[in-house]
């Protein structure tokens, strides 16, 4: 993302191009930028994982931050934020503590935006 808040268009770490076709896992320690079709899993857990406009991704991403301007099928757990922008479109499950949605964007499926810390308080809780 831009200071402004809104995604950058321009890619940063490894980039997955538009003609490029991948099944299986991906799994890094730098951002990923998914403007390709991906099928399988995505892990990049402290790092921003993208999915650009021409992306189509039928996956599990895990990632610390996830901006989806393309099309994502699957569950996505962000472990800080996630955004979804006027032109993505998103149909499964997000576990992620602060969401944003741009108008004009399309979510279908079930949202979690309880936080890790807020589930170990609320186990420690129920111990008590």
């Amino acid at each position: 993302m831009n200071p402004s808040g809104s995604p950058s268009s321009r890619p940063e770490g490894t980039v997955i191009g538009r003609n490029i076709r991948l099944k299986g896992e991906i799994s890094g320690d730098e951002d990923l930028y998914l403007d390709g079709a991906i099928e399988g899993s995505v892990q990049a857990p402290g790092h921003r994982v993208t999915v650009g406009p021409g992306g189509q991704v039928k996956a599990t991403i895990l990632a610390r931050e996830v901006i989806i301007e393309g099309k994502v099928h699957g569950r996505v757990e962000a472990n800080e934020r996630m955004h979804i922008a006027a032109c993505g479109s998103m149909n499964g499950a997000i576990a992620t503590p602060v969401i944003a949605i741009q108008e004009g964007a399309w979510f279908y499926g079930n949202l979690d935006t309880r936080s890790r810390t807020s589930e170990a308080t609320q186990a420690k809780a129920a111990r008590v």
